[in-house]
């Protein structure tokens, strides 16, 4: 067998075979005599049938197998070989005509060659904005009362009061039949002064009307209180039939030794109190600081770097040769986020060869336990025992399905973790209310 690689340019190649008879016929006549053994048919015992009247009826059909069998090896043999880095995979040329009653074969192959990444980081150069909350007394005193109100002692209630939480069913006004909808909200809610307006002295199975306008500021405002997305809000009326269900009145823990005991065990004076809360605060901002720098990262250096692709030859290979193959439009649609990702992925792999990464058994351990706290987190479960936690990460671990993605997770963490190092970062202090929305 015998290769020829093409260069039609750096990122563009094509890859043609030659095949003889010689490398495929002692398989072709192997597979014959394999089926042979098996074979049964009319007029002949299991195994008795002459070989010249299976390669009659079966041979090309073996042929075609085997060549194909040969192409896969060799062209897989051949890029490990050459070292070649490929974007997707080998495509076939269309329109290849092969004569199977021949006895040497050419084939060939368009491939997606990988563009070679360098990265080098100036701290003193390449600087992004790093921001960092100012912790106010304000914000402390907010998460003290939510921690009292945490902690504090829960009633059921038979009329509603100016801080209570009610909770029921409502219908669109003047529709019959409507959809109901279940919902809650705090009447102390800034954003809902005009419904605790409407509900305070309100008694358990009596109903208010709710008016979108009349009541909230905003869309979002009205979407949030009655539990739906704004879009779909949008698409009903405007007044809705609210009947009340529950009234909750959280009567909230004073700020003295049992609560200190229930959040920080160690703690018993209030000022030491107070700077824990307020260092967990801190944190809290930290880890989404970190995140919006690290995001910030990946913009610059796709930006900076400016990565070609074989674009043309990624696309065919996604309306062809992808694991769903799409049409034309889709992959006209939807090649900018694939090409960002590849980008990324080009980056990530500069990265890792440049510092010598390497993922331990130990990363991906902590990756699970970190992805079993995440799933947690989404159905409100922040509170998880560590042998549940090290119980469902093993789990993840055993499964094919998951190591894989364990591996990548852990990989783009460290390697986030190393640019981070790297970059300049200008820090910005801002106030809470601005923090989500100056990105």
């Amino acid at each position: 067998m015998k290769f020829d690689l093409e260069k039609k340019d750096e990122l563009n190649a094509v890859l043609h075979l030659h095949i003889e008879k010689e490398d495929y016929s002692e398989r072709v006549e192997k597979a014959i005599r394999d089926l042979r053994k098996s074979m049964n048919m009319p007029g002949f015992r299991k195994g008795h049938v002459p070989v010249g009247l299976i390669r009659k009826q079966y041979g090309q059909s073996i042929l075609i197998d085997e060549i194909n069998k040969i192409l896969q090896d060799g062209v897989n043999g051949y890029i490990q070989e050459q070292q070649l880095t490929l974007l997707g995979q080998p495509l076939p040329i269309e329109d290849q005509s092969i004569d199977w009653e021949a006895e040497s074969f050419d084939f060939s192959f368009e491939l997606g060659i990988a563009p070679s990444v360098k990265l080098t980081i100036d701290p003193q150069v390449d600087k992004l904005p790093y921001k960092k909350v100012n912790i106010t007394e304000e914000l402390v005193n907010e998460e003290v009362d939510a921690l009292q109100r945490r902690h504090g002692q829960i009633d059921q209630v038979e009329e509603v009061g100016p801080a209570d939480y009610v909770r029921g069913q409502y219908v669109e006004e003047g529709v019959d039949h409507g959809h109901s909808h279940s919902t809650g909200f705090r009447l102390d809610d800034a954003d809902f002064s005009q419904l605790r307006e409407l509900f305070i002295g309100a008694h358990k199975e009596e109903t208010r009307v709710i008016d979108v306008e009349a009541h909230f500021a905003s869309l979002d405002d009205a979407a949030r209180a009655l539990g739906i997305e704004s879009s779909h809000l949008q698409e009903h009326g405007k007044r809705f039939v609210f009947t009340i269900e529950g009234i909750v009145r959280v009567t909230p823990a004073a700020v003295d030794a049992d609560l200190f005991e229930k959040v920080f065990p160690a703690v018993t004076e209030e000022a030491e109190f107070r700077e824990k809360v307020k260092a967990q605060i801190a944190t809290s901002f930290e880890s989404d600081s970190q995140r919006m720098f690290e995001n910030s990262m990946v913009d610059y250096l796709l930006d900076k770097l400016d990565i070609q692709l074989p674009e043309q030859f990624l696309k065919k290979w996604m309306t062809t040769a992808a694991e769903e193959p799409i049409s034309v439009e889709q992959a006209e649609e939807e090649f900018p986020a694939m090409a960002k990702g590849i980008r990324w992925q080009l980056i990530e792999n500069a990265v890792s060869q440049q510092e010598g990464l390497k993922i331990e058994r130990t990363d991906m351990e902590e990756e699970a336990r970190l992805m079993v706290r995440e799933q947690m987190a989404a159905y409100g479960q922040s509170m998880i025992d560590d042998q549940l936690i090290e119980s469902l990460s093993q789990h993840y671990l055993n499964d094919t399905n998951h190591v894989q993605k364990l591996y990548e997770r852990a990989r783009q963490r460290k390697v986030l973790a190393i640019l981070a190092e790297k970059f300049g970062k200008n820090e910005e202090l801002v106030d809470a209310k601005d923090f989500y929305t100056q990105q």
